[in-house]
């Protein structure tokens, strides 16, 4: 099983989730549902894709719009753990979610506004963990050089992604233990 998250004016294809699951999730008449050994598909701002895989979760409806999910899977090769809480989309398009994703190499917790309808940006407090940026950079399918791995670098503050940039107001950085804040 495929499910797909985001890009919702998307035209379905077979590999989708069938309409009557799709149909269950949107009007939230259901207790829980178990997935097992599925592929969640994740369409970010700009139509960025990324895929978990062998991915275990269960959703839980906690009453009218609100849903929780809680599960574990592989993102590019390496173990994650992962839970995301999120309500009913507004009228304008967007949905409060509150997302902790932990994996092998990098951590990240979000607390803000998500568009589904892809009109505007996501706006909310992000904190970015990466754990090894060569081991990173290689598992994303980029070339870091060798021997200049920084082995943690962490980056928090208010986040807007528009248009395919990411970009941090007031943030706090620490590269290998160096410390800084700006925009």
């Amino acid at each position: 099983t495929e499910v797909l998250i985001g890009d919702v004016d998307r035209k379905p294809a077979e590999t989708d989730v069938p309409a009557p699951l799709v149909q269950a999730m949107q009007s939230g008449k259901f207790k829980a549902l178990t997935f097992r050994q599925s592929a969640v598909i994740v369409v970010l701002p700009g139509g960025y894709r990324e895929r978990l895989t062998q991915a275990d979760m269960q959703l839980v409806a906690n009453g009218p719009g609100r849903v929780e999910v809680k599960g574990t899977g592989f993102w590019r090769g390496q173990r994650s753990k992962f839970s995301l809480s999120t309500a009913a989309p507004l009228a304008d398009g967007t949905v409060a979610v509150k997302l902790r994703f932990e994996a092998t190499l990098l951590d990240f917790t979000y607390d803000g506004t998500f568009d589904v309808s892809g009109r505007t940006a996501e706006h909310g407090p992000l904190t970015l963990q990466l754990k090894d940026t060569e081991r990173l950079a290689s598992a994303l399918g980029t070339s870091w050089p060798i021997g200049t791995s920084l082995q943690s670098v962490l980056i928090s503050g208010p986040l807007r992604w528009e248009a395919g940039t990411i970009a941090f107001d007031a943030a706090k950085v620490s590269i290998g233990g160096n410390q800084g804040r700006g925009t």
